[in-house]
């Protein structure tokens, strides 16, 4: 119950931030242009992306059930589900709830934070691909120039002490926990080694990043202004994206997503307004869907014994 009150806590204390982020890039934008931009929007992009993203879920809910070799597909994918639900309205408290949702034992918490942990790991690598990818199609000198240093320079700042921070609480809470733990979430990671078919882990791992890439690059069709877009933007997207989720913000880091990939479209000159259409429609849609089949699992879960 402390761990609960002390993440409501930290999200009443970020919840400004995230609002205020948001407000500050609404507040820079032309509402004729956007309301042109959203008129043109081409719908029906939407069913590959909407398969793109059932896909997503499948792939990561067999990777983890690969660390998880007792539980059915179902389950394991009712519980990544819940996770991502929780996660919107309690940031890293998802990771918890759908380890909780897979069994409601307290003795399996650390075990299967375990295998979260690894997935984490995981998905680290993919990214610093990502961003290495990202760095070698862009070239950064007009980027790194003063005026965009002081332009975008403060979210870049807010983002490594958010990360810097992140990291003195996790080591002051280690000290003061008790080691008792450490044996089930040293089962849990050891669980990557005993996974025979590596083959597979690593082909889903693949599949789950390529079709985080696969979401932006469709979306780019979706609008008129952002058509001409390649591959090489839905990589700065996909880095930027995930790099804002390091704050602990509600709704899918809103506020801090809007403001870097908005800046990602910006850096291979797309307009700002432009720019905020295609963010807005990319976040609010993975929002929706996340709402609605997090909480048709939640209910699920709630009916099963």
């Amino acid at each position: 119950m402390k761990v609960l009150q002390k993440s409501i806590l930290l999200q009443i204390l970020t919840l400004p931030i995230g609002v205020g982020l948001f407000i500050w890039l609404l507040g820079r934008q032309d509402w004729h242009e956007i309301s042109q931009q959203f008129q043109s929007i081409n719908f029906w992009w939407g069913i590959p992306i909407l398969g793109v993203t059932i896909t997503n879920y499948i792939a990561r809910a067999l990777r983890w059930q690969l660390l998880l070799p007792n539980y059915s597909f179902a389950t394991v994918l009712r519980a990544l589900l819940i996770g991502y639900w929780v996660n919107l309205a309690l940031p890293r408290m998802g990771e918890v709830a759908r380890v909780w949702a897979l069994q409601k034992n307290k003795t399996f918490l650390w075990e299967g934070l375990g295998t979260v942990v690894i997935e984490r790991i995981l998905d680290l690598l993919c990214l610093g691909a990502i961003i290495a990818l990202f760095l070698a199609t862009y070239d950064f000198h007009l980027y790194f120039t003063l005026p965009a240093l002081l332009k975008n320079g403060w979210i870049i700042t807010l983002i490594i002490f958010a990360g810097l921070t992140l990291t003195y609480i996790l080591y002051q809470w280690l000290q003061k926990t008790s080691l008792t733990w450490l044996k089930d979430l040293q089962k849990g990671l050891s669980s990557l080694w005993a996974v025979r078919r590596q083959g597979h882990l690593w082909a889903y791992t693949f599949l789950i990043w390529w079709t985080y890439l696969a979401m932006s690059y469709y979306w780019f069709f979706a609008l008129p202004a952002t058509t001409h877009l390649g591959w090489n933007v839905a990589f700065a997207m996909v880095a930027l994206g995930t790099l804002s989720r390091i704050l602990p913000l509600q709704a899918n880091s809103a506020g801090a997503y809007h403001n870097l990939v908005v800046m990602a479209l910006t850096l291979f000159g797309v307009a700002e307004s432009p720019a905020f259409a295609l963010t807005f429609l990319i976040h609010t849609s993975q929002l929706l869907f996340t709402i609605l089949v997090g909480g048709i699992c939640w209910i699920w879960l709630s009916f099963t014994k």
